[in-house]
C-alpha cells in the first residue's frame, strides 16, 4: 500500500498552481536543486528501502546529480544517496524556494 500524506490539494484560494510550488517526482528535479519530500507512492520493499535511506516525509534533499539518464544522486540528512530512477519516480516532491 502506497505511503501517503493527506495535504490539501489547494495550495491557492484562485487555484493558481505556481512553477515552484507544483508537486513532482524526484526524477523530475534537475541538479543544484531542493526539494521537500511529500509523499513516498511505492510497494512496501521500495517504501523500506527508501525509508532506511532517510527518504521519509518531511525531508529536505538536494539534488546532485540527474543527467535524464542512469542513477541520481542526492543528498539527505547529510549523506549522499544514489536512486534509481524508478525509485525515484515514486517518490513525490515539492520544489524548495531558495530564501
Amino acid at each position: 500500500m502506497p505511503y501517503h500524506l493527506g495535504f490539501n490539494q489547494h495550495r491557492h484560494q484562485n487555484h493558481l498552481t505556481l512553477e515552484n510550488d507544483r508537486i513532482i517526482t524526484l526524477a523530475d528535479v534537475i541538479a543544484g536543486e531542493e526539494a521537500t519530500v511529500l509523499a513516498i507512492r511505492g510497494e512496501r520493499q521500495v517504501n523500506s528501502r527508501l525509508a532506511s535511506l532517510g527518504l521519509t516525509p518531511g525531508v529536505r534533499v538536494e539534488m546532485i546529480r540527474n543527467s535524464g539518464h542512469g542513477p541520481l544522486i542526492v543528498t539527505v540528512r547529510g549523506a549522499q544517496v544514489a536512486l534509481g530512477r524508478g525509485e525515484a519516480s515514486k517518490i513525490e516532491v515539492r520544489r524548495r524556494e531558495h530564501e
